[in-house]
């Protein structure tokens, strides 16, 4: 790709496997692609900062890409390329909470999924009493409950869930709830999850 060319250091004639997670790697490639990750999302990050008389080319260069949200993913592809470790790449290892198959009998298999929103149905009346103004752009999954991008996520965990949810929805907040009734509360940690959010159970931006 070309952000990976912009930022290569070593091995730039070979392609980026452009692995998402799980990964599962050696020890001893992973000592070596450790450090080299760490380096690379922060070429990113550094390229992203307001210091960065540059900064506006790069984010209209690779806007497309998501680069700032993604930044430790392609730092991890970065890595693995640049110290010569290839992955053999296995589908449907998971499935995220907005891929468009949403059905129960369809996923049940599925050995893990990337929690990150939950809707509940938007005939579900309960679920305006928790209803965000954030992530819009999702509704036509139902109405968004929870999200790990909300400064709320470790404190509002909608419960009881209804059965025609969908299955990771239902699955994410089932997670939530058991782990939170078995380990107790999440601790609050102000160092990260504070200021203002956009609108009701608005994601933080700071």
């Amino acid at each position: 790709t070309k952000l990976w060319k912009e930022l290569c250091l070593k091995n730039c004639n070979l392609n980026l496997d452009l692995v998402g997670v799980p990964y599962v790697v050696h020890r001893d490639d992973l000592e070596v692609i450790a450090p080299l990750w760490k380096m690379y999302s922060l070429k990113i990050k550094e390229a992203l900062e307001h210091s960065n008389p540059d900064r506006e080319e790069f984010d209209k260069k690779y806007k497309g890409l998501d680069v700032n949200w993604a930044a430790e993913m392609f730092g991890y592809n970065m890595a693995a390329a640049h110290a010569g470790v290839k992955h053999e790449v296995i589908r449907r290892m998971q499935v995220r909470d907005v891929d468009g198959e949403r059905r129960k009998s369809a996923l049940k298999d599925v050995a893990m999924i990337h929690m990150g929103r939950a809707w509940f149905p938007k005939d579900y009346a309960p679920a305006q009493q928790w209803a965000h103004t954030e992530g819009k752009s999702f509704r036509r999954y139902g109405t968004q409950v929870w999200c790990k991008c909300n400064h709320t996520a470790s404190v509002i965990m909608p419960w009881p869930v209804p059965e025609n949810a969908d299955f990771q929805s239902t699955k994410t907040l089932e997670a939530l709830h058991y782990s939170n009734e078995r380990f107790g509360p999440v601790p609050i940690n102000l160092e990260f999850r504070k200021g203002p959010g956009r609108g009701k159970y608005g994601s933080t931006v700071d």
